[in-house]
């Protein structure tokens, strides 16, 4: 709220800070006498939430004919946006379960199929990164065989020994270990590994990770990074989950 501020003498724009400069011209435009629509504009308020809404600036006329002002309708749209959303990350999460199982029957090459899922993974589902990490028997380490997408150095700085407590604690190694999906929604507040930061220069906001199965024994991890907050919901963590 505005709390106990004066807003005496303060324009609507010095009051909210966070008006863009659409509304700026659609303002203008609605004093000049248009009426001005938008269906769908998000609006980032000034506490870092956003909200999504459709409005209508109409010229405010007075009694002379003249234009006093304007007058401001809005609607928020922000829940069927989000909803239009998650159906858009369903289906390029199903063109990933798709193109992968496609690959699987199709590629008799055991390393050109483990490369094609992660390129798959970033063109079709548009992760900003995944990769397959293989445990060797001899080392006992999760080494990555296949990645795609934006990796630069990334995998250089990972080392995961699954025999060491002290490193085997993110999400591969607990994927490895337990045998089931392991999510991170939010890297920046939710891991502490040394790699975090190295991570969210990367663009990596969340991230999944899922055992990869042969003949019933674990033998593997596929990760999944977004460049998304909170992408690994419900839906989308079944279907991968089937992979």
């Amino acid at each position: 709220g505005l709390g106990d501020r004066d807003l005496r003498g303060l324009s609507h724009y010095e009051i909210f800070p966070e008006i863009s400069g659409d509304w700026k011209e659609a303002h203008r435009r609605g004093l000049s006498g248009e009426v001005v629509r938008k269906e769908a504009d998000c609006f980032h308020r000034a506490n870092g939430a956003s909200q999504w809404l459709t409005w209508e600036i109409h010229p405010w006329r007075d009694l002379s004919g003249g234009i006093g002002g304007i007058v401001v309708f809005t609607k928020d749209i922000t829940e069927r946006k989000r909803a239009e959303e998650h159906i858009r990350q369903l289906n390029r999460v199903y063109a990933v379960l798709s193109d992968i199982n496609q690959t699987i029957v199709r590629e008799k090459d055991s390393q050109a199929m483990l490369e094609a899922a992660c390129r798959i993974a970033v063109d079709k589902g548009k992760f900003r990164m995944a990769w397959i990490g293989m445990a060797d028997p001899a080392t006992h380490l999760l080494k990555p065989v296949a990645s795609s997408g934006f990796v630069d150095d990334y995998l250089d700085q990972i080392r995961i020994d699954l025999l060491e407590p002290n490193t085997a604690t993110g999400p591969a190694a607990h994927s490895f270990h337990s045998g089931e999906h392991t999510i991170c929604n939010d890297i920046e507040h939710e891991l502490y590994r040394q790699w975090k930061s190295h991570a969210l220069e990367h663009g990596y906001r969340s991230l999944a990770a899922f055992p990869l199965r042969c003949e019933g024994r674990i033998v593997g991890v596929f990760s999944f990074y977004a460049s998304e907050l909170g992408f690994f919901v419900e839906d989308e963590t079944k279907l991968l989950d089937e992979i």
